[in-house]
C-alpha cells in the first residue's frame, strides 16, 4: 500500500514541479519519465515530515535552465537552486494538505558535485521535465506511517503559491 501512496505523491510532485516551473516561463515538453545519463553538477535537498508521513525532495536543474529562471541579477546557482527547491517543497505541501496530510519542511541542503544521481528504492531515475530552455529532473522518497489512507479529503484553503503572508 506504501508504494501506491508514493507513486501518488510523485505524480502530485510530477504536476505541482510542472507549474512551478511554468511561473518562470519554463513550459515542460514532455511528461515525466527518466533519463539514462544526467550530468547534474548543483541540487538541492529538502526533508519534509508529519504525523503520517515522511520523506525528501531532490531537485536539479541543468544550468541553462537555472540561468532562465534566476530572478536577481549575481545570485548563486547554489542559492537558486536551493529556492526553488523550497518552493517546490511548499507547492507539495499545500497539496498534501488537500489530502489532510499536513507536513513540516526543513531547510534545503544544496549539493555540489559531477554527475549527481541519487538513489531510490525501486527507481532508476528522476522525475524529468524537459524546457526548450534546459531541463529538470526531480527524485522523492516518501514513507506513510503504516494504515495511513491517501484520500482526498476536499479543498483546503492556503495561499496561492508566490504570495507573500506577514506574520
Amino acid at each position: 500500500m506504501g508504494h501506491e501512496h508514493s507513486k501518488r505523491v510523485e505524480e502530485l510532485l510530477f504536476t505541482v514541479g510542472a507549474q512551478l516551473f511554468e511561473a518562470y516561463d519554463l513550459r515542460p515538453s514532455s511528461s515525466p519519465g527518466t533519463r539514462e545519463t544526467l550530468d547534474i553538477k548543483v541540487a538541492a535537498i529538502i526533508g519534509f515530515a508529519g504525523d503520517k508521513l515522511r520523506g525528501s525532495v531532490m531537485l536539479a536543474m541543468s544550468d541553462r535552465a537555472l540561468q532562465h529562471t534566476k530572478q536577481t541579477p549575481g545570485e548563486s546557482v547554489e542559492d537558486w537552486v536551493g529556492e526553488l527547491t523550497n518552493q517546490l517543497a511548499g507547492r507539495l505541501k499545500n497539496r498534501l494538505l488537500g489530502y489532510g496530510l499536513d507536513v513540516a519542511i526543513a531547510t534545503p541542503l544544496v549539493i555540489r558535485g559531477n554527475r549527481i544521481s541519487p538513489c531510490v528504492d525501486g527507481e532508476t531515475g528522476p522525475l524529468t521535465w524537459a524546457f526548450d530552455k534546459g531541463d529538470a529532473y526531480a527524485w522523492i522518497d516518501c514513507d506513510f506511517k503504516q494504515g495511513v489512507e491517501f484520500v482526498e479529503t476536499g479543498a483546503v484553503e492556503v495561499a496561492s503559491e508566490g504570495e507573500a503572508l506577514m506574520f
